[in-house]
């Protein structure tokens, strides 16, 4: 929460007004402005309107072939292959053993997988502890989610310079989250912190 708060001044202080907890019903063009239509029936004038709706995965064509899918991917084993034989999945569609990483370096880790299991040399991913990077220039974002329910946040730092320590009951680090020049830690933490698939 004390990191949402530095983001929130960060983008308050750029002059962006933030509507949380609210939905949109509707946007309205006129000439050069925006105008977005809350739920509530509040209208909010904008120069600039930016939809971050998040991604989901796509599973309507897998789901029709057969394949096991859920709201998380196309199911997949370690070796990316679905329920159906000879047929593979990988990128932001696919849930491996439950784990759905939308980003890059878990693409790529698929992609040199796949590559050497297709070419007859079955090869299990692995995913690091790669922490996400939130592209907010005006207040860096570095986080790796905890994989489970953390015992504990431990917060340090202040004003938009924050580190978040996920810790679980033994005190082991099993996430985190960065803030401003905190970032900084990254690589020290995702040493620290248990792979995502190991």
């Amino acid at each position: 929460e004390p990191l949402g708060r530095a983001l929130a001044e960060a983008f308050a202080e750029a002059g962006m007004a933030l509507h949380l907890g609210v939905g949109v019903a509707g946007l309205e063009a006129e000439g050069s402005e925006a105008r977005v239509r809350l739920e509530g029936g509040e209208g909010v004038a904008a120069d600039l309107v930016l939809l971050a709706t998040g991604l989901a995965p796509r599973t309507a064509l897998a789901e029709a072939a057969g394949l096991a899918a859920s709201a998380a991917g196309i199911h997949v084993d370690r070796t990316l292959a679905t329920s159906a034989p000879g047929i593979f999945a990988l990128g932001d569609v696919a849930c491996v053993e439950g784990v759905n990483a939308m980003y890059v370096q878990p693409l790529q880790a698929s992609a040199r997988a796949l590559a050497r299991t297709l070419a007859g040399r079955p090869t299990p991913v692995r995913y690091g502890a790669w922490p996400v990077l939130v592209k907010t220039p005006l207040l860096p974002v570095v986080a790796l989610p905890p994989r489970r329910e953390p015992a504990r946040w431990r917060i340090e730092g202040e004003a938009g310079d924050l580190t978040a320590l996920a810790e679980a009951e033994d005190g082991r680090l099993i996430g985190f989250a960065l803030t401003g020049a905190c970032v900084r830690r990254k690589v020290e933490l995702a040493r620290a912190a248990p792979a995502l698939l190991g």
